[in-house]
C-alpha cells in the first residue's frame, strides 16, 4: 500500500501501523529466543551444502526492502574463493548477515560495503558502512544484549541483533568484531 492510500484512509493506515508494531514486536521476541537459546547450548547449528552468492543476494533483497528511506544502496564484492559452495549453517549465517545489514543501514550513512571472501577455509565476511563511528564505550559493549549506543535514539530495535549474531558466530567456531575506521 503506497503512502498516498494510507492518506486516504485512515483505518488502513491504522491497520498498517499495527502491522508494523507488531512485526518489531516479533522481531523482539524472536531475538530474545534465540539469545536464550544460545546462551543455554541449545541453539542447534545445522551443517550443510550451502551457496553463499544466492544467501547473499537473498539478504542484500530483504535488507534494500526493509532499508529506512534514505539508506544507501549495499555493493557487494565476491571473491572467488567463496564462489563455491559451502558447508555450514546457511540460515545462521544469512541471520547474522541480516543483522549486520540492518544494523549498517541504521548507523551509517551512505551506500554500504559487503565483501565476502574464503581465508584458510574460514567464511570471512565484511560489512562496511560510512556512519560517524563508535565511542570506545560503545565498541566495548556492543555485542552485549540490550546494549545501544550513543545513535540508537535515531534508530529502532532492542539492542539484541548483534549479541545474538556474536553468540551465534562463537557457536559456529567464528567470530565478529568491529574496527572503527576513519570514515566512520
Amino acid at each position: 500500500m503506497c503512502s498516498s492510500d494510507l492518506a486516504e484512509d485512515p483505518a488502513a493506515f491504522d491497520v498498517e501501523r499495527l502491522r508494523q508494531a507488531f512485526g518489531g514486536l516479533r522481531a523482539v521476541v524472536d531475538d530474545l529466543t534465540d539469545l536464550g537459546a544460545v546462551e543455554a547450548d541449545q541453539m542447534r547449528i545445522v551443517e550443510a551444502p550451502f551457496d553463499l552468492p544466492t544467501l547473499i543476494d537473498t539478504e542484500v533483497a530483504l535488507a534494500a526492502a526493509s532499508a529506512p528511506a534514505g539508506a544507501g544502496a549495499v555493493r557487494v564484492e565476491i571473491a572467488e574463493t567463496a564462489r563455491d559452495p559451502l558447508t555450514g549453517d546457511g540460515g545462521r549465517i544469512a541471520q547474522i548477515l541480516r543483522n549486520l545489514l540492518s544494523n549498517a543501514h541504521k548507523y551509517g550513512d551512505g551506500p554500504v560495503d559487503l565483501v565476502a571472501d574464503c581465508v584458510d577455509e574460514d567464511l570471512v565476511l565484511e560489512v562496511l558502512d560510512r556512519g560517524p563511528g563508535l565511542s570506545a564505550a560503545d565498541q566495548s559493549r556492543l555485542f552485549q544484549p540490550f546494549a545501544r549506543g550513543e545513535a540508537a535514539p535515531r534508530a529502532a530495535g532492542a539492542g539484541l541483533g548483534l549479541a545474538v549474531s556474536a553468540r551465534l558466530a562463537r557457536r559456529m567456531g567464528g567470530e565478529l568484531s568491529a574496527d572503527n575506521r576513519p570514515e566512520g
